[in-house]
């Protein structure tokens, strides 16, 4: 039987979300069809509908995909929570997105928010709150104001990174983004 821990199973999976990251180099997330992803991956739609509900899951297990792939370059990198607005953490986060650039266009433009698989909850508490209080920023309140304000200029000038073909550098973009960011004295 074909099932999820089986090697046939893995591959099919694979050559689908392929297929559809190709697909979105090629054209708009919204040309992509079930029928295209079977051409391109080799697959019957009864073998794509095994493994997903819609064009749409497929997008859904990549984003999950590549989120994983971004956080465990942190790790690799020795970059932690503590680091999250150094100029290095930023580096790591803009060489994945070159890297990914197809997926991250449709990412940008086609979803409303940009969240990327990760407890949120535990970010903000280990990451944002110990950040802007050392930057002395210490009303709950006023941090989320600030967060806010930052996180929106981030995504901002990533999308339109992305959206330009990411013609200037990693390190010029992390420069960028660097002195938007509250110092800490």
């Amino acid at each position: 039987m074909n099932t999820k821990n089986n090697l046939r199973y893995r591959e099919n999976e694979e050559r689908i979300t392929s297929a559809v990251l190709d697909l979105m180099s090629e054209s708009d997330v919204r040309h992509i069809t079930v029928s295209g992803i079977c051409e391109k991956a080799g697959v019957n739609r009864t073998t794509f509908y095994a493994h997903f509900d819609s064009v749409y899951s497929v997008m859904d297990r990549i984003e999950n995909k590549i989120s994983e792939e971004m956080f465990s370059a942190y790790t690799v990198k020795n970059a932690n929570y503590d680091s999250t607005f150094s100029y290095d953490s930023f580096v790591i986060f803009l060489e994945h997105v070159r890297k990914h650039q197809h997926f991250y266009r449709t990412f940008f433009n086609f979803r409303k928010e940009f969240t990327l698989s990760f407890d949120s909850m535990q970010f903000w508490e280990v990451a944002i709150k110990p950040y802007y209080k050392k930057a002395g920023i210490v009303s709950e309140r006023e941090i989320y104001y600030y967060y806010s304000f930052f996180y929106s200029g981030f995504v901002t000038v990533v999308k339109d990174w992305v959206n330009n073909d990411c013609r200037e550098s990693e390190t010029d973009i992390a420069r960028i983004i660097k002195n938007c960011v509250p110092q800490i004295n």
